[in-house]
């Protein structure tokens, strides 16, 4: 699996969570519209940060721990934001 699948799950699964688990979906849903888009960009920029740790410290490599890989990996990011933004129109619940 490589860094942009990965980061499409990521983007995904941190999309339907906060849209469905009970506990984030009441906190998120209180947030205004600015803040869940910074939360949601944050919070995906944390998982493409430790995605690049744990390819340069881990025996997982799904990019090289190069700049060639950091540049890898924030294209990554900007996938991971695109299918999760995606995901949250497509599944928002009324």
């Amino acid at each position: 699996m490589d860094a942009n699948s990965l980061a499409v799950i990521a983007g995904i699964a941190i999309s339907l969570g906060f849209e469905y688990l009970p506990g984030f979906r009441e906190w998120f849903t209180s947030l205004g519209d600015v803040q869940k888009r910074g939360f949601m960009a944050a919070v995906l920029f944390a998982v493409t940060l430790v995605i690049f740790a744990l390819s340069c410290f881990s025996p997982y490599t799904w990019v090289e721990c190069t700049s060639n890989g950091f540049w890898a990996i924030l294209e990554a990011f900007f996938v991971a934001l695109v299918a999760n933004q995606t995901t949250h129109r497509i599944a928002k619940r009324a």
